[in-house]
């Protein structure tokens, strides 16, 4: 009789357990759900003014991570950029590009969401128009860096400029209109408006600001009309007085898609001291920021002596900080050291690795200067640290092809044409790759050459010369 009350007491058990085990698992996904209900209804703060994290980013695709979380609180898209991202993805690849903006990762859209690879998605020239068509703001402000008046010729050439790089659609061009301090109209079914950043008005509801790098180099002339960190302090002052209410704040390199120059790729550095700490705004620049300013100002009047003074300073200031490396390589290289900029160079890319573009650049001056293995061996590198862009891999196989390399040529090419390109954006790039294959074959199997006239040669030459 006995075995009937165990049989009971254990069930009883294991239903009381269950109970308590689905009670803990209900009270996580409330405590999940208050987490994400926090950060999307975070209370907004006075840029400039009070503390706010910078998100940066190396592409503008990859701000919609930060974007998505306010979507519910239709908050302002304060945009001070030189494209105002509003190009239209094309109509095979928006249900794909929507969910990637929707629920991508980080990671999702750096690899879907650049040109850069064969199956992207979304490029960020898009960035703006796809979170204005999923409806996460209830207004969108671009603030232009070549801007300083408004007037009704400007209407008509940004009607224009709209037309001719396909930002906007026909009824939204017609919408636009003059007004005293801004254009406005309807873009994406959001209430848009194009203004300077002079001509700005103070800034009501919550906002989310995105800068992009080139915003700046569109204002930017030279170190001595426009000294380049003396500009990111004047429009910082300039929306710090705006009392932008800012539920975020993003930031975009643009580096890797050859928008923006890596000579500047510093400023993400220094606009992250005054957006993270604004007390800084205040404050003079560390010495390390102003011995850059004064080099690149000393530049322009060959001032050698001062700048390899302030150079060491720097050195001693930013001994494991990547641009300063890069600061230094392009210095070095300048006087001629080849060698001792490449170093530099290499410790950059250690440090960040989208330093590593510039083995692009490097390539081609080899190339140019008749020294095709050299060439070889810089975009050798950069594929080590870029393997998942095959236009690196396609300039190897055309050079591998002049140099007669059959090996080489053979295995990258087999490699490209596996890919699963794109037949939106690369259409023709499998006939193209077939007819590289088709040379490769072609080729016959170099025969030896000559001691002393191994192509190979050229390694031991100077290409920062």
């Amino acid at each position: 009789m006995r075995k009937p009350v165990v049989i009971f007491a254990v069930k009883i058990f294991l239903c009381v357990a269950l109970i308590l085990f689905l009670s803990a698992c209900f009270s996580n996904a409330n405590q999940i759900h208050s987490g994400q209900a926090k950060s999307t209804d975070a209370k907004a703060k006075t840029l400039l003014v009070e503390p706010l994290p910078l998100h940066r980013f190396e592409l503008s695709t990859e701000a919609l991570t930060v974007w998505r979380q306010y979507s519910t609180r239709k908050p302002t898209l304060l945009l001070l950029s030189k494209n105002p991202m509003l190009n239209a993805v094309p109509e095979p690849l928006v249900d794909g590009s929507y969910r990637l903006a929707k629920s991508g990762s980080s990671e999702d859209l750096r690899r879907y969401g650049n040109l850069e690879r064969p199956d992207t998605l979304l490029l960020p020239s898009m960035t703006v128009r796809v979170a204005m068509d999923l409806g996460w703001f209830g207004e969108f402000i671009w603030v232009r860096p070549n801007a300083d008046l408004l007037n009704l010729e400007q209407k008509e050439r940004l009607q224009g400029y709209f037309s001719a790089n396909g930002l906007a659609f026909t009824a939204e061009q017609a919408s636009l209109e003059k007004g005293n301090r801004t254009i406005s109209g309807v873009l994406s079914n959001t209430p848009a408006s194009i203004t300077a950043l002079s001509l700005l008005d103070e800034l009501k509801g919550p906002i989310i600001v995105h800068i992009d790098q080139n915003w700046f180099l569109g204002k930017y002339k030279n170190e001595v009309a426009t000294p380049i960190l003396s500009l990111v302090l004047q429009t910082l002052n300039i929306l710090r007085d705006r009392g932008v209410q800012a539920l975020a704040v993003t930031f975009a390199s643009n580096n890797l898609d050859g928008t923006a120059p890596l000579e500047y790729r510093f400023l993400k550095d220094f606009l992250l001291r005054y957006i993270e700490q604004p007390d800084n705004l205040d404050q003079t620049p560390p010495d390390i920021w102003r011995q850059l300013g004064e080099n690149r100002y000393l530049a322009n009047f060959f001032k050698e002596e001062l700048i390899q003074k302030n150079t060491s300073e720097m050195i001693k200031n930013g001994a494991n900080t990547a641009w300063v490396k890069y600061y230094l390589y392009r210095t070095v290289a300048a006087r001629g050291d080849g060698v001792l900029a490449l170093a530099y160079l290499e410790e950059a890319v250690a440090l960040d690795r989208i330093y590593a573009i510039e083995y692009l650049h490097l390539a081609r001056m080899a190339y140019d200067k008749g020294f095709p293995t050299d060439s070889m061996h810089m975009l050798k590198k950069a594929a080590m640290v870029f393997p998942d862009i095959p236009e690196i891999q396609i300039r190897m196989v055309r050079l591998a092809l002049e140099m007669k390399s059959v090996e080489t040529a053979s295995r990258i090419i087999k490699h490209l044409i596996a890919l699963p390109w794109s037949p939106v954006y690369y259409g023709n790039m499998p006939k193209y790759l077939e007819g590289l294959a088709d040379q490769v074959a072609s080729l016959e199997e170099p025969s030896q050459q000559a001691p002393g006239k191994s192509a190979a040669s050229s390694a031991h030459r100077p290409i920062l010369e």
